[in-house]
């Protein structure tokens, strides 16, 4: 699958194994924090890889993905490469129904949605309307415990590196047409 498996075995930690939302799409779940520089080439070989696996149904590739970004574990200090990964972060052809934000403070939480709702009254942009702050407690509403990822309370999983090996070696093989 991946040429190198003991390089990216420290990449994993930023990235969850969740269930499926409240409309059975795949549940991009991403744990924030600071990526050293040198370590930048395997997280986003990881993030690629997880991103794959993610989409690896017909289902969610067709309708979408729900993106949770937990940031709670976001460092005080910046690395200095932040602006760089997040032009890459922000290259994923993604379809996010919903986008929920982890791990700010309840203020910025209410301020920040509130100053969203009126923004999109103005904005057509749909993107802005499905992006919301939230806690575990509103995920677990909105999708359900079990779809939880293990460590907020979720059903039992395997690790993200043995998921995304087994989401991406099941995925239907789409050859060429008869005719080519």
């Amino acid at each position: 699958m991946w040429s190198d498996p003991a390089a990216l075995h420290d990449q994993w930690h930023r990235l969850a194994v969740a269930g499926v939302d409240e409309a059975s799409r795949g549940i991009m779940w991403i744990n924030g924090g600071g990526t050293p520089v040198a370590e930048e080439r395997n997280c986003i070989h990881s993030c690629c890889l997880y991103f794959f696996a993610v989409h690896a149904d017909r289902h969610t590739l067709r309708n979408g993905i729900s993106l949770v970004i937990n940031t709670a574990n976001a460092p005080k200090k910046k690395v200095g490469n932040e602006r760089k990964l997040q032009v890459a972060w922000q290259n994923y052809p993604q379809r996010a129904q919903g986008i929920f934000i982890l791990g700010t403070s309840a203020l910025t939480r209410i301020a920040i949605n509130a100053l969203i709702a009126f923004a999109s009254l103005f904005a057509k942009n749909k993107l802005i309307a499905r992006i919301r702050f939230a806690e575990v407690k509103d995920i677990e509403k909105r999708i359900g415990r079990m779809n939880l990822p293990e460590q907020h309370g979720g059903d039992k999983r395997p690790s993200t590196s043995d998921w995304v090996q087994a989401r991406l070696a099941s995925f239907p093989k789409m050859g060429l047409p008869d005719y080519v």
